[in-house]
Parts: C-alpha cells; sequence; structure tokens
C-alpha cells in the first residue's frame, strides 16, 4: 500500500495521476452519479480541467472566459428546445 500524503506541508499527490482517476473522482465527488446521456459533457469537462491544470487558478479562469467569449447559452438551448449555436 503507498504511503499517505502530508497535506500540512502542502502535498496534495505524489507522482502523475492518471486522468481516469481524476475522472472517476471528480464523479464521486461533484457528481455522485453518472448519467449515460450526458457522458460526452462529463468528458468535455474533465478534459478542459486537465489540459488547464498546469495554471494557476487566474489563469484558468482567464483561459475559461475567453472559450465563453462570443458565445450565447439561452434557456430554451438548456432544455433541449432549440438547437445549439
Amino acid at each position: 500500500m503507498d504511503a499517505a500524503v502530508n497535506h500540512s506541508r502542502g502535498e496534495y499527490v505524489r507522482g502523475k495521476v492518471p486522468f481516469w482517476a481524476l475522472f472517476k473522482r471528480g464523479l464521486y465527488g461533484i457528481y455522485h452519479h453518472l448519467s449515460v446521456r450526458h457522458l460526452h459533457r462529463y468528458l468535455e469537462e474533465f478534459c478542459g480541467r486537465s489540459n488547464l491544470r498546469h495554471l494557476d487558478t487566474a489563469e484558468q479562469l482567464r483561459q475559461v472566459a475567453l472559450g465563453l467569449q462570443g458565445r450565447r447559452l439561452t434557456w430554451a438551448m438548456l432544455a433541449g428546445r432549440a438547437a445549439a449555436a
């Protein structure tokens, strides 16, 4: 069994953590349930998180804001009543 990490020293992981381990932890810790209908959305979110993980928080937020620029999401789109642009 692996030795425990020391959070009081700022240690949260040793070595590289595989993408699927982070995905599984996210599902248990954030969503608690997986909908097969929306699986592609869960994967896209965690791919985005993985791609930005090397940046600090402020830069992560900046990158997300840049990706939202010029996009519009309406309630009808969320409810599935209109085609997404």
